[in-house]
Protein backbone atom coordinates (compact mmCIF):
# COMPACT_ATOMS: atom_id res chain seq x y z
CA UNK A 1 0.00 0.00 0.00
CA UNK A 2 2.90 2.35 0.71
CA UNK A 3 4.15 1.78 -2.81
CA UNK A 4 0.72 2.78 -4.12
CA UNK A 5 0.79 6.01 -2.09
CA UNK A 6 4.27 6.82 -3.39
CA UNK A 7 3.23 6.14 -7.01
CA UNK A 8 0.13 8.31 -6.67
CA UNK A 9 2.05 11.14 -5.00
CA UNK A 10 4.72 11.14 -7.73
CA UNK A 11 2.05 11.24 -10.45
CA UNK A 12 0.14 14.05 -8.73
CA UNK A 13 3.36 15.99 -8.01
CA UNK A 14 4.30 16.09 -11.70
CA UNK A 15 0.72 16.29 -13.04
CA UNK A 16 -1.46 18.06 -10.45
CA UNK A 17 -4.56 17.66 -12.65
CA UNK A 18 -4.35 13.85 -12.42
CA UNK A 19 -6.19 13.70 -9.09
CA UNK A 20 -7.70 10.34 -9.98
CA UNK A 21 -4.25 8.75 -9.63
CA UNK A 22 -4.64 8.41 -5.85
CA UNK A 23 -7.88 6.37 -5.83
CA UNK A 24 -6.72 4.38 -8.89
CA UNK A 25 -3.43 3.39 -7.22
CA UNK A 26 -5.25 2.60 -3.99
CA UNK A 27 -7.67 0.33 -5.87
CA UNK A 28 -4.91 -1.46 -7.80
CA UNK A 29 -2.76 -2.07 -4.73
CA UNK A 30 -5.81 -3.15 -2.69
CA UNK A 31 -6.38 -5.92 -5.22
CA UNK A 32 -2.73 -6.96 -4.84
CA UNK A 33 -3.11 -7.07 -1.04
CA UNK A 34 -6.30 -9.17 -1.24
CA UNK A 35 -4.62 -11.62 -3.64
CA UNK A 36 -1.56 -12.06 -1.44
CA UNK A 37 -3.43 -12.34 1.85
CA UNK A 38 -6.21 -14.60 0.51
CA UNK A 39 -4.42 -17.91 1.22
CA UNK A 40 -3.50 -16.78 4.74
CA UNK A 41 -7.09 -15.77 5.47
CA UNK A 42 -8.30 -19.12 4.13
CA UNK A 43 -5.95 -21.02 6.49
CA UNK A 44 -7.02 -18.85 9.44
CA UNK A 45 -10.71 -19.49 8.74
CA UNK A 46 -10.06 -23.24 8.44
CA UNK A 47 -8.52 -23.28 11.91
CA UNK A 48 -11.08 -20.92 13.48
CA UNK A 49 -13.97 -22.97 12.08
CA UNK A 50 -12.21 -26.23 13.04
CA UNK A 51 -12.49 -27.39 9.46
CA UNK A 52 -11.41 -30.77 8.13
CA UNK A 53 -7.78 -30.83 7.01
CA UNK A 54 -7.59 -30.34 3.23
CA UNK A 55 -4.69 -32.76 2.81
CA UNK A 56 -6.30 -35.73 4.62
CA UNK A 57 -8.90 -37.79 2.79
CA UNK A 58 -11.31 -38.95 5.51
CA UNK A 59 -12.65 -41.78 3.34
CA UNK A 60 -9.15 -43.19 2.84
CA UNK A 61 -8.41 -42.86 6.54
CA UNK A 62 -11.58 -44.74 7.50
CA UNK A 63 -10.78 -47.44 4.92
CA UNK A 64 -7.28 -47.83 6.33
CA UNK A 65 -8.63 -48.04 9.89
CA UNK A 66 -11.18 -50.68 8.87
CA UNK A 67 -8.37 -52.80 7.41
CA UNK A 68 -6.85 -53.13 10.87
CA UNK A 69 -7.43 -56.60 12.24
CA UNK A 70 -10.83 -57.17 13.78
CA UNK A 71 -12.21 -53.69 13.10
CA UNK A 72 -15.95 -54.04 12.45
CA UNK A 73 -17.20 -50.47 12.37
CA UNK A 74 -16.29 -46.84 12.92
CA UNK A 75 -18.78 -44.22 14.04
CA UNK A 76 -18.79 -40.78 15.64
CA UNK A 77 -15.80 -40.02 13.40
CA UNK A 78 -14.49 -36.44 13.54
CA UNK A 79 -11.30 -34.92 12.14
CA UNK A 80 -10.46 -31.23 12.38
CA UNK A 81 -7.65 -28.65 12.34
CA UNK A 82 -6.20 -27.50 15.65
CA UNK A 83 -3.85 -25.07 13.91
CA UNK A 84 -2.13 -24.92 10.54
CA UNK A 85 -0.59 -28.37 10.04
CA UNK A 86 -1.83 -29.75 13.41
CA UNK A 87 -4.84 -32.07 13.30
CA UNK A 88 -7.06 -33.93 15.75
CA UNK A 89 -9.17 -37.06 15.37
CA UNK A 90 -11.84 -38.66 17.52
CA UNK A 91 -13.82 -41.79 16.73
CA UNK A 92 -15.58 -44.81 18.19
CA UNK A 93 -14.17 -48.08 16.88
CA UNK A 94 -15.85 -51.48 17.28
CA UNK A 95 -13.30 -54.30 17.10
CA UNK A 96 -12.42 -57.75 18.44
CA UNK A 97 -9.13 -56.82 20.12
CA UNK A 98 -9.52 -53.24 21.39
CA UNK A 99 -6.01 -52.76 22.83
CA UNK A 100 -4.25 -54.18 19.79
CA UNK A 101 -6.43 -52.15 17.43
CA UNK A 102 -5.92 -49.00 19.53
CA UNK A 103 -2.14 -49.31 19.16
CA UNK A 104 -2.33 -50.02 15.41
CA UNK A 105 -4.82 -47.22 14.69
CA UNK A 106 -2.77 -44.74 16.70
CA UNK A 107 0.39 -45.70 14.79
CA UNK A 108 -1.47 -45.39 11.48
CA UNK A 109 -2.85 -41.94 12.32
CA UNK A 110 0.42 -40.58 13.71
CA UNK A 111 2.43 -41.98 10.78
CA UNK A 112 3.73 -40.12 7.75
CA UNK A 113 0.62 -40.73 5.63
CA UNK A 114 -1.85 -38.86 7.91
CA UNK A 115 0.37 -37.09 10.49
CA UNK A 116 -2.47 -36.53 12.98
CA UNK A 117 -1.20 -35.02 16.23
CA UNK A 118 -4.04 -35.65 18.69
CA UNK A 119 -6.01 -38.90 18.58
CA UNK A 120 -8.90 -39.85 20.87
CA UNK A 121 -10.43 -43.27 20.26
CA UNK A 122 -13.23 -45.00 22.11
CA UNK A 123 -12.73 -48.70 21.65
CA UNK A 124 -15.76 -50.99 21.68
CA UNK A 125 -16.28 -54.73 21.40
CA UNK A 126 -19.93 -55.46 20.71
CA UNK A 127 -19.37 -59.23 20.42
CA UNK A 128 -17.91 -59.65 23.92
CA UNK A 129 -20.70 -60.45 26.45
CA UNK A 130 -18.51 -59.15 29.31
CA UNK A 131 -18.08 -55.78 27.63
CA UNK A 132 -20.35 -53.45 29.60
CA UNK A 133 -20.40 -50.37 27.39
CA UNK A 134 -21.77 -50.17 23.88
CA UNK A 135 -22.29 -46.81 22.25
CA UNK A 136 -26.01 -46.38 21.70
CA UNK A 137 -26.15 -42.71 20.75
CA UNK A 138 -28.79 -41.84 18.21
CA UNK A 139 -27.06 -38.64 17.09
CA UNK A 140 -24.56 -40.34 14.80
CA UNK A 141 -24.43 -43.20 12.38
CA UNK A 142 -21.69 -45.52 11.28
CA UNK A 143 -19.18 -44.00 8.87
CA UNK A 144 -19.50 -46.22 5.79
CA UNK A 145 -16.91 -46.25 3.04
Amino acid sequence: MSLGVICASVIIYFRPTYTYADPACTFIFSIAVVCTTGPIIKKCLLVLMEGAPPNIDADDLVKDIKEISGCRSIHDFHIWSLSVGKYALSAHVDCDEPLKALKEITELCKGDKYNIDHITLQMENTTDPDYKFVCEQTTHKEFNV
